[in-house]
């Protein structure tokens, strides 16, 4: 992640001889004059209360922003936006708040722009589609839609906000069949660095609607999203563990899944590992979904004749199962994340897992602390469906998404903690490349702040977000003064 380093001027409408102070108290004062009733202060009550709505503890305890300003509509981003840039305030933008990258949506000293008015899910009157609000959680718009017999192509966790999740490309239940999220989208609203407010599509704006599907935060602050609404009553799936002397037979039965994907495109899971402090033991989970809610599919036969240790498979609402796969990711820790992607290969995973399994019982953790791991697959399937930022090529898959978090409470231990992970990190990738099996391919939404998800873009990719970001901001508005974002 590029950071903007020292501080620059954008559209500066302030002698640069004045003072940082004098300069945060215009900007407060502008905004609180645009934006009257919606911007508040670290003496505000509502200030406190929105900066302890963050999923992990860095984001909501150690960043203390100027102000945090609350907009209800387009134009009020618009207006904000404004203000921001002509004073040159460095600002950060909050939907979610689901981010492991600290800063990605808070700031210190300068402004928050936090989303959490914009939360709406309005379904169109022939029920074709759905507009959703970048605030609204992924529970919000499943159980609004669940009334409807409808669903969208959205998060597997419950918690995850809109804005980011799609931004980044965005893993579903439906990838197989649709793509990601991103690729599902037809129409985002979008406040530009001038202020203006825009409907991106196919058919407008064409090609920053191209870069706004995994291109992140880099072109604009994003208020809304189209997405086709699916006829959806139930899913059918759950999660199954194992013992660990079955795990050569579900590694197996993964890569066939992966592999196979073609051939039942609604159905798809992910593999799980966490280590247990209590029982020194590292357990396992496979969560898996077809979503058409049919219990016999094929896909699944590997890991249903394996015998299991605990099995809890039914149909559901794609709520509850949001609600489910969300237990395991519990708010209020720090966390430091990772990703890397490799090679569908089921010896491979078995030695990531050896990996994983020495590295748990090495590690110091404090109490409630966890190390977990999660293999994900990325098919052809999912990949040929995509018309994105992303980079990817059908002709790599399937690959394995490959993510490992590891979470703890104190401040005072962060160094060591991501130190871990750092190491961890390195010897998995160690492993990889001896084996000619990593792919550039560095997953947005997964990454951690020391990793350049846009350089496994690609350079054709990459260059092309550049033309794009010039065209709609060419005062670099969001590359410079939103310093907490991922950069390219």
């Amino acid at each position: 992640m590029r950071n903007s380093g020292g501080k620059k001027y954008v559209t500066s409408l302030l002698p640069l001889q004045l003072g940082k102070k004098i300069q945060e108290e215009i900007s407060d004062f502008e905004l609180s004059r645009a934006l009257p009733g919606k911007v508040w202060f670290p003496d505000d009550a509502e200030y406190r209360a929105q900066q302890a709505e963050y999923w992990l503890r860095q984001e909501a305890k150690d960043l203390h922003p100027n102000c945090r300003v609350t907009p209800a509509s387009a134009e009020d981003v618009a207006n904000t936006i404004k203000v921001v840039v002509s004073t040159n305030s460095a600002f950060a933008v909050k939907a979610g708040g689901h981010s492991s990258v600290s800063g990605a949506s808070k700031i210190d000293e300068g402004v928050t722009i936090d989303m959490s008015s914009m939360s709406r899910v309005e379904v169109a009157h022939d029920q074709q589609s759905v507009l959703i609000g970048t605030r609204a959680r992924w529970l919000d718009v499943y159980t609004a839609l669940e009334q409807y017999g409808l669903s969208v192509s959205g998060s597997r966790a419950s918690h995850v906000g809109v804005g980011g999740y799609v931004l980044g490309g965005g893993f579903s239940w439906f990838s197989n069949q649709n793509g990601w999220t991103c690729d599902m989208v037809s129409e985002c609203g979008v406040v530009l660095a001038n202020g203006t407010v825009v409907l991106a599509s196919y058919a407008h704006h064409s090609d920053l609607f191209w870069a706004l599907r995994g291109g992140g935060s880099s072109f604009g602050i994003v208020t809304s999203f189209k997405l086709p609404a699916l006829k959806h009553p139930q899913v059918y799936g759950g999660p199954i563990a194992f013992d660990d002397n079955e795990l050569n037979s579900v590694f197996a039965s993964f890569e066939k899944l992966n592999r196979e994907a073609h051939l039942d495109v609604h159905s798809s899971g992910y593999l799980s590992f966490a280590y247990d402090q209590r029982h020194k033991e590292v357990y396992n989970t496979f969560y898996l979904i077809n979503s058409r809610g049919e219990a016999s599919s094929p896909a699944f036969a590997g890991f249903l004749r394996t015998p299991s240790r605990f099995s809890h498979l039914r149909k559901m609402n794609m709520s509850t199962s949001a609600m489910e796969t969300n237990h395991s990711n519990d708010p209020g820790y720090r966390e430091s994340k990772l990703t890397l992607t490799f090679r569908n290969d089921a010896a491979l995973m078995c030695d990531i897992h050896s990996i994983f399994t020495y590295f748990a019982g090495t590690v110091d953790y404090e109490p409630e602390g966890r190390l977990a791991m999660t293999f994900q697959p990325l098919t052809a399937s999912h990949i040929a469906h995509s018309d994105n930022a992303l980079g990817l090529s059908a002709k790599d898959a399937p690959l394995i998404l490959l993510s490992v978090e590891l979470r703890w409470s104190s401040k005072s231990t962060t160094e060591y903690f991501e130190d871990v992970v750092r190491r961890f990190y390195e010897t998995m990738r160690t492993l990889l490349e001896e084996n000619e099996a990593l792919h550039p391919f560095v997953y947005l939404n997964y990454a951690a702040r020391w990793q350049d998800p846009f350089a496994g873009y690609g350079v054709e990719s990459v260059q092309r977000m550049k033309r794009v970001r010039k065209m709609y901001g060419p005062d670099s508005v969001f590359d410079i003064l939103q310093p907490g974002a991922f950069k390219f």
